[in-house]
């Protein structure tokens, strides 16, 4: 569990090592995640994250595409790091309106 004891997310420092790299070590060739920012961008932690896939390309990664798609408007609504280049983003939408 991520989560830092307050209800925040608690990541670790280096996500290569003591996130993925711990996964990997266990065996994980699958990594699920439900987490992520607001903001649109490729941030360092997406930068990260495919420099690890890269490494590894047996693993998969998957992400939340984000939770701000109920805007007036949706578009950028997918936040990082499920903006990376070398994982999988998921997503959904809200209905006919879209």
């Amino acid at each position: 569990d991520i989560e830092d004891g307050s209800g925040a997310l608690g990541l670790p420092d280096d996500m290569e090592e003591d996130y993925w790299g711990w996964a990997y070590g266990k065996g994980a060739r699958v990594h699920s995640n439900s987490w992520g920012d607001a903001v649109n961008s490729y941030s360092l932690g997406a930068r990260d994250l495919d420099n690890f896939v890269h490494e590894h390309p047996d693993l998969l990664i998957l992400f939340a595409a984000g939770n701000d798609g109920d805007v007036p408007d949706p578009a950028n609504t997918v936040g990082a790091p499920a903006t990376c280049k070398n994982c999988l983003a998921i997503g959904a939408s809200q209905g006919e309106e879209r």
